[in-house]
């Protein structure tokens, strides 16, 4: 037999819309309209009934104030909504306006992230425009320029409003008029869909730029449970886990944490990204064949399959089985998550997705989804997964662009940036660089409508103030720090108020200066039975250091030691090596302006630090290198390439 076919239906925004006609006829001509026929957006026409009439009149002909129904009908989908009554009630206003609001059983929407701003009536825009349609030509017809105020009712919504997404929503005391067609397709799941995107707009909307989202309610009780995060703060994705990653994505989301139990989400490592029954139940497929990778024994992967849940399987396994078969699983989930991230990318630069392994500790304190985004690491916490089933998987994004790039200008010299870095230069839009150490010959690289900042001149306020401004505006920035920006670019604080704020970036390494220091002397730092430690510290002046971290106390280990910013203040970093440990005669170097043209170096010893950079003019810009390693005498040759030493690589001979 032929598939029947199923009955489409008309949305609430269609009732309203058909019910305000109805009211703006009879409220200029004051005749009876029991049915009208109204223009969908898409251009279909619909007749519709018109049912409990009321008309108030005053000292006129024809009615103040008309309301009336349209009956709802959802057709074939199983719409909560299906049978109430749509009212519009219409009355003339002085305000010389047409306003739109909702009534009884019309929710108000209360938070941000909605089709309307936080206060109005939850009356989406596209039915909106449809009922001001209809009072604009009605008015326009008998000429009339006053002003219509329409309220929009339902006075069953109130009630029936309590057993849908409203009140997770922020969508309090009733329904939503929706609808963007004005037909109700019989299509229930892409009704849910919608739900989780509406659901995930409200949680970006809130600043969150990490969404936790959990498939159904055993994920919902975990993280209240375990992490005292609220129902609100996390979009249920249901089964659609695919699809929820890819509106994640569309969405600019900086990253999800999925949270739920290992039957469901063992299905994403076979990459399905559905985990309804009905299109896939390979859990037990998938988990002996995670153990087979593991190298456990196939004997026990075969009684795997023969297990009829994932958490019976779980119970045949060691503790250290199960670490290693969720190991498996992981890398799988991580693949295909990838995979969706970049198929949903059209320029071409494709969204990374990437399963963080480490510990995440202090649970209780990071509730949500705010305090989730501060932290540099995630979990999938394998104690939790081992006592209870659970698994968490944070998933992050990011951009190749429309994003914020700390990269290390390297020592000086023009052409020692990382091949990297100079992509990300020639691709910025907008530039900060730290300009009084910084090679400005490395900006001839940038594009001509590149904006350019010396940091040197700014605030970090004023930094962070360009950098959010890039961002409104969907600019690629660098942030251009001299050398490497670990060390000593005060890079921290700026990383810190991007992630409060949401703001994608990351950090691409640059030849540090005392990598340079060493080039200009061309030393080795770790010398056998000399020095295989370097020290790389700086002089305490107007910023100062932790009291164990003073020159003196390093100085004791006799180690190499690279000191930076410490320049102007030689005549008490020689008392303090001395002091340390360090001889008068230690041989040191002076290196200015390490890789530049104009680099120079000189070498001395501990006490004659001072005396050799006033003898050469030399007050900022240098570094400091301390040790024996300096004069490279007195070392043992290396066992690596030592005949009689044996290696993974050739047996020794001797």
């Amino acid at each position: 037999m032929p598939k029947k076919e199923l009955a489409k239906g008309y949305t609430t925004g269609t009732c309203a819309q058909a019910a305000t006609r109805a009211a703006m006829q009879m409220l200029f001509t004051g005749e009876k309209v029991e049915q009208v026929s109204v223009e969908l957006p898409q251009g279909e026409k619909l007749q519709l009934d018109i049912t409990d009439i009321q008309r108030k009149y005053t000292d006129r002909e024809l009615p103040d104030m008309v309301s009336c129904a349209v009956k709802k009908n959802s057709g074939d989908d199983p719409d909560i909504t299906n049978g109430v009554l749509v009212y519009s009630q219409v009355r003339l206003s002085e305000t010389g306006q047409i306003h739109i609001d909702g009534g009884i059983g019309v929710g108000r929407v209360t938070r941000p992230g909605l089709n309307q701003p936080v206060g109005e009536a939850a009356i989406n825009r596209v039915p909106r425009q449809m009922i001001r349609k209809e009072v604009e030509e009605a008015c326009e017809e008998v000429g009339y320029t006053g002003g219509i105020d329409v309220e929009i009712s339902i006075p069953e919504g109130a009630r029936l409003a309590k057993e849908t997404f409203n009140p997770r929503l922020g969508i309090e005391g009733g329904l939503s008029i929706l609808g963007t067609t004005g037909i109700v397709n019989p299509m229930s799941e892409q009704a849910l869909i919608d739900t989780i995107e509406v659901e995930m707009k409200v949680c970006l909307a809130e600043k969150y730029r990490y969404l936790i989202i959990a498939p159904g309610n055993y994920g919902l009780d975990f993280l209240k449970e375990q992490y005292s995060i609220e129902e609100n703060d996390v979009v249920k994705c249901s089964n659609y886990i695919g699809q929820t990653i890819d509106m994640a994505v569309e969405q600019d989301c900086k990253g999800v944490l999925l949270v739920g139990h290992i039957g469901k989400l063992i299905k994403v490592s076979g990459g399905i990204m559905n985990t309804h029954s009905r299109w896939a139940d390979c859990r037990m497929d998938l988990f002996a064949t995670a153990a087979l990778r593991a190298g456990i024994a196939g004997e026990k992967a075969v009684e795997f399959l023969d297990c009829v849940t994932t958490d019976d399987a779980l119970e045949k396994c060691s503790e250290e089985e199960r670490t290693r078969i969720m190991e498996k699983i992981m890398m799988r989930m991580e693949e295909y998550l990838n995979y969706r991230g970049k198929r949903r990318d059209t320029g071409g630069s494709g969204h990374v997705f990437q399963c963080i392994r480490n510990p995440w500790k202090d649970r209780k304190s990071r509730r949500t989804d705010r305090k989730i985004q501060k932290r540099t690491t995630y979990t999938i916490d394998t104690r939790v997964c081992r006592r209870s089933c659970w698994w968490q998987v944070l998933c992050r994004t990011g951009r190749s662009r429309k994003m914020i790039h700390f990269v290390g200008a390297g020592p000086g010299a023009e052409d020692l940036i990382t091949v990297r870095g100079q992509r990300y230069l020639e691709q910025a839009d907008v530039v900060i660089y730290a300009g009084s150490l910084v090679n400005p010959g490395l900006l001839k690289s940038t594009k001509e409508t590149c904006e350019i900042y010396n940091s040197a001149k700014m605030t970090l306020e004023e930094v962070l103030e360009v950098m959010e401004q890039a961002e409104r505006e969907q600019k690629m920035t660098v942030r251009l720090h001299t050398g490497d920006p670990c060390l000593y670019g005060a890079i921290r604080e700026q990383m810190d108020h991007l992630d409060e704020l949401g703001i994608a970036y990351d950090s691409c390494p640059g030849v540090s200066s005392f990598c340079g220091a060493a080039a200009a002397l061309n030393l080795e730092y770790t010398l056998p039975e000399v020095s295989q430690s370097v020290v790389i510290t700086r002089m305490e002046g107007r910023t100062p250091v932790p009291a164990k971290e003073k020159v003196a106390a390093f100085a004791s280990h006799n180690a190499t030691m690279v000191l930076f910013l410490s320049t102007g203040l030689l005549e008490k970093l020689e008392g303090q090596l001395i002091e340390g440990g360090y001889k008068e005669d230690t041989p040191a170097a002076i290196v200015y302006k390490a890789t530049w043209p104009e680099e120079e170096s000189y070498i001395c010893t501990v006490s004659t630090l001072a005396e050799t950079a006033k003898a050469h003019g030399i007050t900022k810009t240098a570094l400091i290198i301390v040790g024996d390693v300096v004069t490279h005498h007195a070392y043992e040759r290396s066992k690596l390439y030592d005949p009689e030493f044996t290696t993974e690589f050739r047996q020794g001979v001797k």
